[in-house]
């Protein structure tokens, strides 16, 4: 038992700030974010008794490992049940051969009766596997291309700077064309939209959604897209002139804008969404997740490029909920995505 060996498993309280701070700069160094107590209060949330769902493993006084886990509202079969989305896992490399990675999910699958999880590396998979996760098709990844060296990069990881700079030089001209003639004909400027207005087309269409999803009411958007002051800018929100079911929610990281969440009725009101906010600047990359084939195609067609594989969702629920579910309808927003 590592409890034996001195090691104890406790949530995140003010009493530790100082040691996940250090636990953090040791092994995220350029995150800003995560050692950030009221940043992290934001994200996980609290618990009843004040701590906030940031579990820790500690060795002595020292915190050698953790995960989090942000608190939603998952909707099977029109039923509402509580979940958890765990991240940021991580535990020293002193102590990776100890067992703490497995530790640290039982106690948390002996706290939470529906855990989910975004993309696992293969190592995860094993092991949640063993501790009785399933694992459910999620979305297919896609890009809309606004200039070339940001999918030249991913693509090409592997060739020299100076290769990537001489193809992107070549190619940026010749995409911006492309994309101008792609969309010159579309036309309509979409709306500002907030949290109360769009919401209610979101939940319109969710209503229609037959996948286990996530509920993204105004309450969940009001936390949501909100980010603590000074840590990011807020995300944007938008509706269509010209129908009362498409939006689209938008947040940028570095070059890429990511569409956290969205309905377009067709392609011409995709395209004239994609014209404006192709001008946004210093991006070079729209990101979109596709939960269905009409979706896959729409975009397809629209000019983004797919990922080869689809997203891997871990699913732990105490009462068998998944054991005959295999897909699940995920968006931009799940999990912690940008956060």
């Amino acid at each position: 038992m590592l409890e034996a060996r001195g090691f104890s498993f406790s949530f995140l309280t003010e009493i530790d700030t100082q040691a996940h701070k250090d636990f953090v700069a040791r092994n995220w160094p350029n995150a800003v974010t995560r050692s950030n107590y009221e940043y992290n209060k934001w994200k996980y949330g609290q618990r009843s008794d004040g701590s906030i769902n940031l579990l820790l493993c500690k060795k002595g006084n020292e915190v050698v490992g953790q995960i989090g886990y942000i608190p939603a509202r998952l909707i099977v079969d029109g039923k509402e049940h509580d979940c958890v989305w765990g991240c940021n896992f991580k535990v020293e490399d002193a102590y990776r051969e100890l067992g703490i990675g497995a530790a640290l999910e039982i106690y948390a699958s002996n706290t939470f009766p529906i855990i989910l999880g975004n993309t696992p590396s293969i190592d995860s998979i094993k092991y949640k596997r063993s501790l009785g996760y399933k694992m459910l098709e999620g979305p297919r990844v896609m890009m809309f291309p606004v200039k070339a060296d940001h999918l030249l990069q991913l693509k090409g990881s592997r060739l020299p700077e100076a290769v990537l700079q001489v193809a992107t030089a070549v190619a940026n001209p010749v995409l911006r064309r492309y994309n101008e003639l792609r969309l010159r004909a579309n036309t309509g400027e979409w709306l500002q939209a907030n949290e109360h207005s769009i919401s209610q087309r979101i939940v319109r269409r969710e209503n229609e959604t037959l996948l286990p999803h996530i509920k993204h009411d105004e309450a969940f958007l009001q936390w949501r897209l909100n980010v603590p002051a000074g840590l990011r800018e807020k995300a944007k929100m938008y509706t269509s002139p010209d129908d009362d079911r498409s939006y689209a929610i938008t947040s940028i990281a570095g070059k890429v804008l990511n569409i956290y969440d969205y309905c377009f009725s067709d392609k011409t009101v995709l395209k004239s969404f994609l014209k404006q906010v192709s001008c946004t600047d210093g991006i070079s990359t729209i990101r979109i997740q596709a939960n269905s084939n009409e979706e896959e195609v729409l975009l397809r067609e629209s000019g983004f490029i797919p990922f080869r594989s689809k997203a891997v969702i871990t699913a732990y629920s105490r009462d068998g909920l998944f054991d005959k579910i295999d897909k699940m309808y995920v968006t931009g927003y799940d999990g912690d995505i940008d956060l």
